[in-house]
């Protein structure tokens, strides 16, 4: 039987075109509604080698607290076409700013990030101010790091078709500590099942992986947002997730007076807190707005 994954919400999946591509995403408002106003719009971005599902604990809960919830599939994966030649911070940047204007949000969106996906939310907000109210991070990468030299290499060695999907899914499972999902060995079997059935997928990850986060990180002063940096304690992704994540406080602070910066640690979990810690994330992210 072919692996899957459900959708996040009982609609037809959307796109936007991109040149002669295609990004997917998911949208709580069905294509039939006129809803009261929600409290807030909130785009979810996965980090990479992931999907749009890596949220499927969390978008429930933001929109039962009245939210519209939008969540995107990075290009190249999920169920976006697979044709891109570039895989950039910026890239991405320009992708959701595409699917803002495909559904025509003029007000400024909540944006949710994992990971690579913080990177993305840095030069959104400094460089289309009015796009973003605030910024939440889970388990963000903002900046270069050490490893990047040694692991950028191997990336052309990991990420190739002959084995790239089994590189990708074992590492990713070893990135969930104290209380991994239930329905973890069915993503992952998904998530095998989907890099093999076309591995330009698979070059999308080494693509996303040799991005270069040095202007997203120079960024950071630009922006006018106020911040949520979610962390969990045992991210393997990070050598010190907590000085990590200070650090990068401490340079969003660093910003005009009178922005919030704050910080919240899931304690025992890994690189991703709402999946492995959904209710403490969500009470976190509610306290926040």
């Amino acid at each position: 039987m072919t692996p899957t994954i459900a959708n996040l919400f009982p609609h037809p999946v959307k796109s936007v075109s991109i040149l002669d591509q295609h990004i997917t995403y998911e949208d709580s408002l069905s294509p039939s509604e006129t809803a009261a106003t929600p409290k807030r719009i909130m785009v979810c971005v996965p980090g990479l080698g992931d999907f749009r599902q890596q949220f499927r604990f969390l978008a429930p809960k933001l929109l039962e607290a009245g939210n519209r919830v939008i969540c995107a599939d990075l290009r190249g994966t999920g169920g976006c076409s697979t044709g891109f030649k570039s895989f950039s911070c910026e890239d991405v940047a320009g992708d959701i700013i595409a699917i803002l204007d495909n559904e025509k949000i003029t007000t400024p969106v909540v944006f949710i990030g994992n990971s690579f996906a913080a990177a993305v939310a840095v030069l959104i907000a400094a460089n289309h101010p009015e796009r973003i109210e605030k910024i939440i991070t889970l388990g963000g990468f903002f900046r270069p790091t050490p490893a990047d030299k040694y692991f950028i290499p191997l990336t052309y060695v990991l990420f190739t078709s002959m084995w790239g999907a089994a590189s990708w899914t074992g590492y990713f499972q070893t990135l969930f500590k104290d209380s991994p999902p239930a329905d973890l060995s069915e993503y992952i079997a998904y998530s095998k099942f989907h890099f093999n059935e076309d591995t330009k997928r698979i070059g999308a990850i080494a693509g996303f992986c040799r991005a270069n986060k040095g202007d997203s990180w120079k960024s950071v002063l630009k922006t006018k947002c106020d911040v949520l940096l979610i962390m969990g304690t045992s991210d393997p992704d990070f050598s010190d997730p907590k000085t990590e994540t200070e650090e990068v406080a401490a340079e969003f602070r660093k910003r005009e007076e009178g922005l919030v910066v704050e910080t919240f640690y899931v304690e025992g979990v890994g690189h991703y807190p709402h999946v492995e810690n959904p209710v403490a994330v969500y009470d976190a992210i509610i306290k926040f707005l």
